[in-house]
């Protein structure tokens, strides 16, 4: 009886641990995609501010399309001073919260 608890107790342990490993995988993983996101929509909505993109989309409109292509949302667009922009994207999680990240771009 003593062996198939501690059989139980170490198989339980392990699940335990997997999701755990697991869950915290699923979180850096969804942080760099909500940080790659952020980084393309800013670089776009730059470039839009400048006059590079060929389509004349507007910068913000740019950032979210550009934002929903890699799978985050936008969250915020704000254009500043000389070209440069900063944007707020969200990649939804199965768990917890959105991982969110902000980018900022301009002119080099």
């Amino acid at each position: 009886m003593s062996g198939t608890l501690t059989a139980l107790g170490t198989a339980s342990l392990g699940l335990g641990l997997c999701v755990l490993v697991a869950g915290v995988g699923q979180g850096a993983h969804t942080a760099a995609v909500a940080s790659g996101a952020a980084d393309l929509a800013a670089l776009a909505a730059a470039d839009a501010l400048r006059g590079i993109d060929p389509t004349g989309t507007d910068a913000c409109a740019l950032a979210e399309t550009t934002a929903e292509r890699n799978g985050a949302r936008l969250v915020s667009c704000e254009p500043g001073d000389q070209s440069t922009v900063t944007v707020t994207v969200a990649v939804e999680q199965a768990f917890g919260a959105d991982a969110e990240a902000t980018a900022k771009a301009g002119p080099p």
